[in-house]
């Protein structure tokens, strides 16, 4: 009888401190500690230019922050893809005036130097219909060109390292890959940037459904 509350101690510890997923691919149970908060960004209402509860805005301080989407909830900017990971999604674009939408959180446990994980859904918007600075007059764009995802690393100096750039988001399918990354440096903040394909200005989407990092 002794032995019972250490076991349930255990066991709670493992529940709180532990974040599990099943691959359905190998039937197993992944479990890696939760180094992002609010990583499928379900805790907080949906709007534009809302910034999901546990981040912040890196983007323009000029320019409108991100998007936070909702299964089935009309938008003005028309964004309709559905989530599969809960109800809701973030949304962020690149403009043709070179500036760029950009989310970071600091990490609750921070990654210190070793191999991990990284494990994202994102896709391309169907619709994602704004207003744009082009040449100096604001006309009305659709946001839905291809573009891709930096992951990017800040130590304790505040200075950055792109982990992780990830293929563009071709698809309006949720595109679910993992990546391998090494880190050589202790990690305290990530930065979520979307960036252009090439080096030319202009319109682009991206929705992320879920992002998180694991021990690899």
């Amino acid at each position: 009888m002794k032995y019972l509350h250490v076991i349930i101690l255990l066991i709670l510890f493992t529940f709180l401190f532990t974040n599990c997923d099943k691959d359905d691919d190998d039937l197993v149970l992944s479990c890696t500690p939760e180094y992002i908060l609010n990583s499928s960004f379900e805790d907080s209402e949906p709007g534009l230019s809302t910034i999901p509860e546990g981040w912040d805005n890196c983007g323009d301080t000029l320019q409108s922050p991100t998007d936070l989407f909702q299964n089935d909830l009309e938008n003005q900017f028309m964004v309709t893809n559905i989530a599969e990971e809960g109800q809701q999604y973030v949304g962020m674009v690149v403009r043709p005036n070179g500036t760029k939408e950009c989310l970071f959180q600091t990490l609750r446990t921070p990654l210190n130097p070793g191999d991990y994980q990284i494990f994202i859904s994102y896709a391309k918007p169907i619709n994602y219909t704004s207003i744009a600075e082009v040449n100096s007059e604001y006309i009305i764009l659709d946001f839905n060109e291809p573009i891709a995802l930096e992951i990017i690393g800040v130590n304790n100096n505040n200075e950055e390292q792109v982990l992780l750039t990830t293929p563009p988001n071709e698809s309006t399918d949720w595109t679910e890959p993992s990546f391998n990354i090494n880190i050589t440096e202790t990690i305290n903040e990530i930065k979520l940037q979307p960036t252009y394909i090439g080096s030319d200005f202009y319109a682009g989407g991206i929705l992320i459904d879920y992002f998180r990092i694991g021990e690899n």
